[in-house]
């Protein structure tokens, strides 16, 4: 059997390096509450530009390079401009707290990168959108399964690690479950954007309109 998966959502999962003065720097950074709903759930820094430091320079070069793997040799994206981290901050997650479900607005991709991830302080957890539907799963027709995989579910969560990177289409929404140890878990976001000409007229840019399958 040969199953055809068209239009998928991928989602990209990298591994980066970072030195123990990168993460106490990142600890250091000035935070606000994050406050949902009237519900305190995270710390997150005001400066929305972290990896422009300059002790984050090999770190933000090794996401570049991410996002470059990620749409050049996996979509084969043909594109003369570049796509950039326009914005990134840093998050805590003390015990007992969670992130619900959100997008991230003005950004075609978005990510986040793993510092320090205690056992069971939370896992990130997709969510397929509205109205983006195959016909074993829609809003209105849930079968029972023998096993959950990523193609018959309507969400799913991913357990981080230290140095795990994920990028993302900045539409899906994800949220975070609780931090159920006695420790912080913190983590790095970033958003993406794309400066450059994206269509000249060439019919390229329409896609094939039929292809062989076999």
């Amino acid at each position: 059997m040969k199953i055809l998966q068209l239009f998928p959502i991928s989602i990209y999962s990298g591994d980066v390096t970072f030195s123990d003065e990168e993460l106490l720097f990142f600890k250091g950074l000035e935070q606000e509450k994050i406050i949902s709903e009237g519900t305190y759930n995270g710390n997150i820094t005001p400066d929305k530009q972290v990896l422009n430091h300059d002790i984050c320079a090999p770190l933000k070069e090794q996401v570049q390079a991410g996002l470059d793997e990620f749409l050049l040799n996996y979509y084969k994206i043909k594109f003369d401009g570049k796509f950039f981290v326009h914005r990134s901050w840093v998050l805590e997650h003390q015990p007992g707290h969670s992130a619900g479900a959100h997008s991230h607005p003005n950004s075609i991709l978005s990510g986040v990168l793993y510092l320090d991830v205690p056992t069971d302080s939370g896992q990130i957890q997709f969510d397929k959108p509205d109205n983006y539907h195959n016909w074993i799963n829609t809003d209105t027709l849930r079968f029972m399964v023998n096993e959950w995989h990523s193609y018959n579910c309507n969400s799913w969560r991913v357990i981080p690690y230290a140095g795990q990177l994920l990028i993302f289409p900045s539409h899906l929404k994800h949220q975070v479950t609780r931090n159920e140890t006695k420790e912080s878990r913190w983590s790095l976001a970033f958003d993406c954007f794309l400066e450059g000409l994206l269509d000249s007229g060439d019919t390229a840019t329409k896609g094939p309109y039929i292809t062989g399958y076999k």
